[in-house]
């Protein structure tokens, strides 16, 4: 009897063996073809103005795709040799399944879903529409889940990293700008222009804030939701959102895949790296549900909200715009708005989010991590990185510089008569919003030029590395301040805190600066063939979008057509990075194993 069972369990597993690939390869493609329909449905459903049939028709679409996702999992389980293991490994998959599956049998038997039960009992009033968001909530991370698969093959196909970074946000710059022209995400008949959609997309996903359209009054709650959706892509990169859902369901990261995300976030080991990805979430969410929370809570009580619904959006709209750095706001006139100019309490929370946000993420883990904390309590002598150093001290110099120069400068004319205590919040929420923020409480086209030049400098230089500021960033600003100082004091070697800097990092810092300084050049250049404009307003607009800040003297709204082209094409420069552009179409150079003699010349 025992050899019987071995020999139907070997029998078996050869079956299996001889059949899974085929039958794998099957479901796949009527896994993909169901993820194409379902969110083409999705899409549909919110996109466009419908009768109540068609959006009956619309979720029954959707819930006859549950039983190939269903059907998918369940094959992928029969065909393994380990199922225990693959239970394990699969079980926020597993989860969603489960509740899939319930679903499915709870219509069937009690012709009612589960949730349509669960909102009965909370009393929730249209709970069709919750359950609706709710099961399609379940669909979209199923194709979320399918997307991880198909980005994790693409970072383990011979694709630079670099190149794989750009081509990531110019996926999700197209993506979003055909979703923001469908009718139902603006509040006019038909849809926005496409290189009005373009614009904000390329805006949106850089985290820089330029819109051409007033994000409050023209898109509705659909498009905003879009943007706040674009915002927070783009702000963390698809690449780190592919990353931690490669750690969450628990696939784990290929060597190719650890050297995509060392080279993205410029780690010493892989090992840091790895962690480095869960730690961006872990402090992202944190820091923004934080946030969230206070500006919820610090509305004034004369906002006319609708409802906590639309409190709670206008909370986490605000929140993740701020810590992204990315500039966009939906109250009238912005946060110079009545009940908000005032409120400064809110500016403070809006203020330290767009500075944590700019700090980078390796500064921030460097910082506040348990792990680094708990070690500097052993071993109190441990020092922040030289990194970290720069950054901290960079960022703080440069705000307290835009503070003393804005308080001089403005405070008998933007800032005539505010109290000692508004003057000050005023000075520094403006000043940390100018290295990136792109939230303003003045009015930038009524400021004074010294004022205008000074946050030129300031956005031009920009955030911290690894984090959602842009310019030139800190760390590179840094670098070639040291080497004046190398130059005028006849040192041969670039040291700071008695650890020697690689000439190599130096070269990178001069060309980043001079591919920055080149690019914003060009952009002024062509501005002032297509736009009737001041230079001074050109100028503020090219360095604003380049470095990803989203201020404007109010160039924005009436740019030509080849302007926005010219602007988005700046932002979205400005957010890959040059150099990451330049390495990404640029081709390996072999190394030269001989050296040609020293040679001198003029200088200066």
């Amino acid at each position: 009897m025992i050899n019987i069972f071995k020999r139907l369990k070997e029998g078996f597993n050869i079956f299996l063996f001889d059949n899974q690939k085929r039958v794998k390869e099957i479901f796949f493609y009527f896994t993909l073809l169901a993820c194409v329909v379902v969110s083409a449905c999705i899409v549909v459903y919110y996109g466009f103005e419908h009768s109540p049939e068609r959006l009956e028709l619309l979720q029954d679409i959707i819930k006859v795709n549950f039983l190939i996702f269903l059907s998918n999992y369940l094959i992928r389980l029969f065909f393994s040799f380990e199922r225990l293991n693959f239970l394990r490994t699969t079980k926020f998959e597993g989860f969603l399944m489960l509740l899939l599956f319930y679903e499915l049998l709870s219509q069937f038997f009690y012709e009612k879903p589960l949730l349509d039960h669960v909102f009965q009992r909370l009393n929730i009033e249209a709970y069709e529409s919750f359950y609706v968001v709710f099961t399609q909530l379940y669909i979209l991370l199923f194709i979320a889940i399918q997307l991880i698969k198909y980005l994790r093959s693409a970072v383990n196909l011979n694709i630079k990293p670099s190149l794989l970074f750009v081509l990531s946000f110019l996926g999700v710059i197209f993506i979003g700008s055909a979703l923001l022209m469908l009718p139902e995400m603006t509040v006019q008949e038909g849809s926005m222009r496409y290189v009005d959609a373009f614009f904000t997309s390329v805006s949106a996903t850089c985290i820089t804030g330029l819109v051409v359209v007033d994000t409050a009054t023209f898109f509705t709650v659909k498009g905003q939701a879009v943007i706040l959706l674009l915002m927070q892509l783009g702000g963390i990169g698809i690449i780190s959102f592919a990353s931690f859902f490669a750690f969450f369901l628990k696939k784990g990261l290929s060597f190719r895949h650890q050297t995509v995300l060392q080279d993205f976030f410029s780690e010493d080991s892989l090992d840091n790296s790895k962690s480095l990805i869960r730690q961006i979430f872990f402090f992202t969410f944190s820091i923004e549900a934080l946030g969230i929370f206070l500006i919820y809570f610090l509305w004034s009580a004369d906002m006319a909200f609708s409802s906590v619904g639309e409190k709670v959006f206008f909370s986490v709209f605000h929140g993740v715009s701020a810590f992204c750095n990315s500039g966009f706001v939906i109250l009238e006139n912005g946060l110079m708005a009545e009940h908000v100019a005032n409120n400064y309490i809110l500016h403070i929370v809006l203020g330290v989010l767009i500075f944590m946000g700019a700090l980078g993420f390796p500064a921030m883990r460097d910082i506040l991590s348990i792990q680094n904390l708990r070690a500097r309590l052993k071993m109190p002598w441990k020092q922040w990185k030289l990194s970290t150093t720069v950054a901290v001290y960079a960022s703080v110099i440069l705000v307290a510089f835009g503070m003393l120069f804005f308080w001089a400068l403005e405070k008998d004319a933007a800032m005539k008569g505010m109290n000692f205590f508004e003057m000050f919040v005023t000075s520094f929420f403006q000043s940390v919003t100018t290295r990136s923020g792109g939230l303003n409480t003045v009015n930038i086209a009524a400021l004074s030029v010294p004022t205008l030049v000074i946050f030129i400098f300031l956005m031009f230089v920009g955030g911290s590395s690894g984090g959602t500021g842009g310019g030139i960033k800190t760390s590179t600003f840094f670098l070639i301040m040291l080497s004046v100082r190398n130059t005028i004091t006849g040192r041969n070697q670039l040291q700071f805190k008695r650890r020697n800097i690689s000439y190599s990092l130096l070269n990178r810092a001069y060309a980043l600066f001079i591919f920055s300084s080149f690019s914003i050049l060009f952009g002024i250049f062509v501005l002032t063939l297509t736009e009737d404009a001041d230079i001074l307003a050109i100028t503020f607009e090219a360095v604003s979008a380049f470095a990803t800040v989203g201020l404007s003297m109010g160039l924005t709204p009436d740019l030509s057509d080849v302007g926005k082209i010219v602007i988005s094409l700046g932002m979205f420069s400005g957010r890959v990075g040059l150099l990451t552009f330049a390495f990404a179409l640029s081709t390996r150079v072999k190394s030269n194993n001989y050296r040609y003699p020293n040679t001198n010349m003029m200088v200066g």
